[in-house]
């Protein structure tokens, strides 16, 4: 039997390596599946089903999807730098507390399933006001354009495209009543990825969510100018 490894540049990076066999031709093939910024649902840190709203005091508030990696980073960041951070993802650091002090600003960890409207309203819904949104959320697939299973695929574009689509369509409102409001333009600002721009071997399906979100902002930016909202 011949074997054939299928995204073997990526393997050291991998949190989940599978091989299926074609029973048509004597071949196996291998894919790896690497987590980017969103960890994996099955941890111990409890799902909070009710958040406590957050008054108003006058400082800009930032929803960033992503508590790991770029999204955590920018979290911090913009904490430091005195903004209110609520930070939301899967599989947050249980050694990080729900609330953290950083300078005179705060940074509020919860989990939140990009993918659910139900989890991302109850975010919403305890905000005062919404001045920025970062996208960060997201995983990765490494695997042969022919031989990925079709179910990470949808997964990707699941997670990686619809995912910002569904927490714009419910968080942007907020957005938009706050930059009316203070008159200050409200921003959108996703993460993106040179697979975007340049098909990227043994990731392709990685690149084509990371292409139609270059797309998706391109349009977001020229509806919401009129609107306040710059993405």
């Amino acid at each position: 039997m011949r074997f054939i490894l299928r995204g073997s540049t990526a393997l050291a990076s991998c949190t989940v390596f599978a091989c299926t066999k074609d029973s048509n031709i004597s071949r196996i093939y291998c894919y790896c599946h690497t987590a980017i910024s969103v960890s994996s649902p099955h941890n111990n840190r409890a799902i909070i089903v009710h958040m406590e709203p957050i008054k108003d005091d006058g400082r800009p508030v930032a929803l960033v999807t992503g508590t790991s990696g770029i999204g955590k980073a920018t979290a911090r960041m913009l904490a430091v730098r005195g903004w209110r951070v609520i930070a939301v993802g899967l599989g947050a650091d249980e050694n990080i507390p729900e609330t953290q002090r950083l300078g005179h600003s705060e940074l509020l960890t919860y989990e939140m399933d990009v993918t659910k409207p139900a989890d991302i309203t109850r975010i919403l819904g305890a905000l005062p006001r919404l001045d920025a949104i970062v996208h960060c959320a997201g995983f990765g697939i490494a695997g042969s354009a022919e031989c990925t299973p079709m179910t990470l695929a949808r997964k990707q574009f699941d997670v990686n495209y619809f995912g910002v689509l569904q927490v714009n369509e419910i968080a942007l409102p907020l957005l938009r009543r706050t930059a009316a409001r203070n008159r200050k333009r409200g921003r959108v600002i996703v993460v993106g990825s040179i697979g975007g721009r340049l098909g990227l071997p043994f990731q392709s399906h990685y690149s084509s969510t990371k292409a139609a979100l270059e797309m998706y902002v391109e349009a977001l930016r020229l509806e919401g100018r009129r609107h306040g909202i710059t993405a």
